[in-house]
């Protein structure tokens, strides 16, 4: 059986030969590069026995205990190097959470990665911890670069080496890398438990006093420590008349702190708390152990679980997930933050105003709820012309015809539309995201016009934004 682990090897037991076979293919499969499926026309008619195994299929090889530096590809296809943590006593009957600790200008991250051991002590001896290198010819982890270490391509890959409790992922950085913590959090914030900028604050691009009112919603319920030094007064951010960006992280945060306060969303956003070190500029910025513990034992929800719903504002697809959901496609033109604005301002109006306007329209928003009692799904979206909806086990009782709600037109699914377990859904699931603590169960390409059908358990492959690592080395 090559490298089953022993998960699998006892499950094959119960499955046929055929079955068996079937599984360890797809165990090739999801980490081979180039990808060329041979699995994909057999899934389906595999049955719910494949199914349950294919949900989280073990592929981790044998790693040993130790420093290790692994050569990635980024989403934008650069090569990033990562060094990694490997805690002793590790092995993959278990999985493990994982620290992803990012660094600040001038820095790497086999240097962030010892630093970031050094402030979690014996802790790290439960953990997993990865520092990636920023992309080549830059300086730190600047908030544009956002793309370049969102946290579901870095865990995808990483998940092919190592076993990740995906529930379990701890987001820190430290200056710069704080920056990116905050923006990382606000835009991918569904696959991370919780988060720590230390020294940073949340400075998306120059125009980050107008960005923060439409994202700060995307914070609810999100764990977030924000630590800081009280005397952090320096000038940050890029250069702008807009005098919060010229009075350092200090002020900042605590313009933030304010706004979340104020904010309809307030009670929700009381998952995001702010430590300001007295006598501290911005060197020597460290958590108190009790944030650090609060911070490490904080886990993402289930799909589902915020009976409230989830509202998320997003520039790029990418960015777009929520409790299961994405947008495929925008409706309008693409964002490009670096273009020129041709604001128009209507008469008796401020010029701060329409630029508020502006940035609402050109952002898309998803609010995505789940209603186990009468097993709906509601999604309400702007700017997008097409969705992606994963079904996940949870929230629905699959017994019963699904309802799915797009701008308050109804959709059902039931029996006759072959909502049963599908094997080719959560292999794809599984290609897509390297998540297999999840099961997704169905998945539908839904357009947001009016009338538009939608298409269940598609079986063409998700734009996939997995790539597999591209070798690496050791450091004892």
């Amino acid at each position: 059986m090559g490298r089953l682990t022993r998960g699998i090897a006892i499950l094959a037991l119960a499955l046929p030969a055929a079955a068996d076979e079937l599984v360890d293919r797809v165990r090739r499969d999801l980490v081979a590069e180039p990808f060329a499926s041979t699995v994909i026309p057999e899934l389906r008619a595999a049955g719910d026995a494949v199914y349950g195994a294919l949900a989280a299929p073990a592929l981790w090889p044998e790693v040993t205990p130790g420093v290790h530096v692994w050569s990635v590809r980024g989403p934008l296809g650069a090569p990033l190097d990562v060094a990694v943590s490997v805690p002793p006593g590790y092995d993959s009957t278990r999985a493990w959470p994982l620290v992803i600790a990012l660094h600040g200008t001038h820095g790497n991250g086999r240097d962030h990665l010892q630093q970031a051991l050094a402030m979690l002590g014996a802790r790290a001896n439960a953990l997993l911890v990865a520092a990636p290198d920023v992309a080549a010819g830059e300086k730190g982890f600047s908030c544009e670069q956002a793309e370049l270490v969102q946290p579901l391509t870095l865990l995808a890959q990483l998940a092919a080496r190592v076993r990740i409790d995906r529930d379990r992922v701890h987001l820190t950085g430290y200056s710069k890398g704080g920056h990116a913590t905050f923006v990382e959090t606000a835009l991918y914030g569904e696959w991370l438990g919780s988060s720590m900028p230390l020294a940073g604050t949340f400075l998306i691009t120059p125009l980050w006093s107008k960005h923060a009112p439409l994202l700060l919603a995307n914070f609810a319920q999100r764990p977030t420590w924000v630590v800081y030094g009280a005397d952090d007064t320096e000038a940050t951010g890029p250069r702008s008349t807009d005098p919060n960006t010229l009075r350092g992280i200090a002020a900042v945060n605590r313009k933030l702190a304010e706004m979340m306060k104020a904010h309809a969303r307030k009670e929700d956003l009381a998952a995001v708390t702010f430590h300001e070190l007295a006598g501290i500029g911005h060197a020597g910025v460290e958590p108190s152990p009790a944030v650090l513990d609060a911070w490490l034992a904080a886990t993402r929800p289930a799909v589902g679980a915020n009976e409230a719903g989830r509202t998320h504002r997003f520039r790029y697809p990418s960015e777009s997930w929520v409790d299961g959901v994405r947008a495929t496609a925008l409706d309008g033109p693409a964002w490009d933050p670096r273009a020129k604005i041709d604001l128009k301002v209507k008469a008796g109006q401020s010029a701060d105003v329409a630029l508020a306007e502006y940035l609402d329209r050109m952002f898309g928003m998803l609010s995505v709820r789940w209603h186990r009692a009468d097993n709906r799904l509601e999604i309400r979206c702007r700017r997008v012309a097409e969705l992606e909806v994963w079904l996940a086990e949870a929230p629905l009782d699959w017994s019963k015809p699904v309802v799915l709600t797009v701008n308050g037109e109804a959709r059902t699914f039931g029996v006759g539309n072959r909502l049963a377990a599908d094997p080719l859904q959560a292999f794809l699931w599984r290609r897509l995201t390297g998540d297999g603590s999840r099961a997704m169960r169905a998945r539908l390409l839904v357009p947001t016009k009016a009338g538009a059908k939608a298409v269940l358990n598609p079986d063409a492959e998700p734009a996939a934004l997995f790539v597999p690592p591209v070798g690496g080395k050791s450091e004892k």
